[in-house]
């Protein structure tokens, strides 16, 4: 068996100059050898094969600093997932400057950057771009384990039947804003984010959420159509009365106001 290696690496002589060689792992009576490629032929050196390939890393490291920053990125980062400049300490940021010179990371946004994924169509080779929605799960929603957002707002309003007028942007509450309203753009996407009155986290994001539901709702105008629609996103998204409670105080006066309505009272007391 022949296992060729795409670069050379430098071997010194018995005078302590370097030659560069081109090392191959090679069968020689049923033992693992190097044999090295030379302008007058092969050489052949007996080293176990674990030496040889600790070795070959260590060099590989020190001539392509930009594959091991690959190889770290690649075990926090899967392909089309969203890797943030904040995210990242000082040498990352400097080793991730390489990885883009060279094409292996894309660059959405002026800090989002993402590993592409290529796929065969008809034979023809095309690479996948990030999906501006998967980037804005992971900046305000949730990173696959800790939840620290939600939809909220107007948008909101549409998601819970409550208006069937369907806004132009995405309106979002999350821990990641640190001002009380930001109008800003992911890709083409325009999103307005809002401070949250307490932490988000995934135990409480639902009723914080229901909470916000109330500060634009009007259970005095909810039609038929409206109620139901209520009624189909409370049966997604369980919530009692006590659930409320010790949250209610971070919210303005209207939204204890429209609690005590008995449209709204009467839907959250029978879910107990």
């Amino acid at each position: 068996m022949v296992l060729p290696v795409d670069y050379n690496i430098p071997i010194k002589d018995r005078k302590g100059k370097y030659h560069l060689f081109r090392p191959i792992l090679v069968s020689v009576s049923g033992g693992k050898n190097i044999a090295y490629v030379t302008e007058s032929g092969i050489e052949i050196k007996r080293e176990p094969q674990h030496r040889y390939k600790n070795r070959v890393n260590r060099r590989k490291s020190s001539i392509c600093p930009n594959c091991g920053m690959r190889h770290t990125l690649n075990r926090k980062y899967e392909q089309r997932t969203p890797i943030f400049i904040d995210d990242l300490n000082e040498t990352e940021l400097n080793e991730l400057n390489l990885l883009e010179q060279s094409g292996e990371i894309k660059r959405f946004d002026d800090d989002v950057y993402y590993f592409p994924k290529t796929t065969m169509i008809g034979g023809v080779e095309y690479e996948l771009p990030i999906k501006t929605e998967t980037i804005i799960e992971r900046r305000y929603f949730t990173d696959g384990n800790e939840v620290y957002g939600y939809i909220s707002g107007h948008t909101l309003r549409n998601y819970a039947g409550l208006t069937r007028q369907v806004p132009s942007f995405l309106e979002v509450t999350t821990n990641k804003e640190t001002e009380p309203v930001r109008d800003s753009f992911v890709g083409s996407k325009r999103v307005v984010t809002h401070r949250p009155p307490t932490a988000v986290n995934k135990n409480n994001a639902h009723i914080l959420q229901f909470l916000d539901l109330m500060i634009l709702s009007e259970p005095d105008h909810i039609d038929e159509i409206s109620m139901y629609l209520f009624r189909e996103w409370l049966r997604e998204n369980p919530i009692i009365y006590d659930d409320l409670l010790p949250y209610i105080t971070f919210f303005p006066e209207i939204v204890s106001i429209n609690l005590e309505k008995r449209i709204i009272r009467d839907e959250l007391t029978q879910r107990y």
